[in-house]
């Protein structure tokens, strides 16, 4: 019901861009229920993140609770980044990408970013796709040197 409130609030929100025209809001909402969904903040937070992405391929103003199916779904894709990040780790397949950073004023490169990257054959799979999941895995007292 909050959720529904809360799609209900925003579908009449507009404001106006700086050009003149009206924006409208839309939402996408994932829903995890404690303890049907999870039993711990960060398994509750997987299975709504999940959800939330479920309720934007369904289209605008979605909300999505997860069935029994998605669950599993969620927890098996955790499970293969987990798997894959190892693998990258145990065989030197983490990649460091170096992006630059440019001054706006004189267009000189004034520092690099560390992006990381892991590298499976010829594919690459970034960071957004597994930081997440890593940072779940990592505790403090394990720590990778090299």
């Amino acid at each position: 019901m909050v959720a529904q409130r809360i799609m209900e609030l925003l579908e009449n929100y507009s404001m106006k861009t700086p050009d003149g025209h009206n924006l409208k809001a839309t939402t996408s909402i994932g829903i995890a229920i404690h303890p049907n969904h999870g039993d711990n903040p960060k398994d509750l937070f997987l299975v709504a993140d999940n959800m939330m992405y479920k309720a934007k391929k369904l289209g605008k103003n979605a909300i999505a609770i997860p069935s029994e199916d998605d669950m599993a779904e969620v927890f098996r894709q955790a499970s293969e980044k987990s798997i894959m990040i190892q693998n990258a780790l145990d065989q030197g397949g983490i990649v460091p990408y170096f992006q630059p950073i440019c001054s706006a004023a004189s267009g000189e490169i004034v520092i690099h970013e560390l992006l990381m990257r892991i590298q499976l054959g010829d594919q690459i799979v970034v960071a957004n796709d597994f930081i997440e999941q890593a940072e779940s895995m990592a505790s403090p007292t394990r720590w990778i040197t090299s």
